[in-house]
């Protein structure tokens, strides 16, 4: 008659030898000495300056209503017309002028609370003179 499973199971646990169960840790030193991340003062024993982190300001304007945006294979999508308003440095200059609709033959869209860049030439003709004239316009004002 063959023994159950787990009465097996113990039965070969408690025959292996107690040292094939153990873990290994390893020892830890008595004293820690920290050592600086990313800078070569390690090397050298000089102290060095941290150097700001630099700043990237992101200003969302909405430009256009929420309204449907028809790209060139007749997809549509529903979204609104943000302009390019980025930032970046130590401490961020205030945003001044007019702001960009179009940055590098590129529109932004918000969608679904997400920005897309969207190729100029991919929206269809309707919705590229739409972002033009807005530019033009904006351009305009003083």
């Amino acid at each position: 008659m063959n023994p159950p499973r787990p009465v097996l199971t113990a039965a070969l646990l408690f025959a292996l030898p107690s040292s094939s169960l153990a873990q290994a840790l390893p020892t830890s030193p008595a004293t820690f000495h920290p050592k600086p991340i990313g800078s070569s003062s390690a090397a050298t024993g000089a102290a060095s300056s941290p150097t700001p982190p630099a700043l990237r300001q992101v200003s969302y304007l909405t430009l256009s209503p929420l309204r449907s945006w028809i790209s060139r294979d007749g997809k549509t999508l529903l979204g609104k017309l943000i302009a390019w308003e980025d930032a970046i440095g130590p401490a961020p200059p205030p945003l001044t002028g007019p702001p960009t609709a179009l940055k590098q033959n590129k529109a932004r869209l918000l969608i679904d609370k997400k920005t897309f860049e969207i190729p100029l030439d991919r929206l269809s003709p309707a919705d590229q003179k739409f972002i033009q004239d807005l530019q033009a316009r904006l351009d305009a004002k003083p």
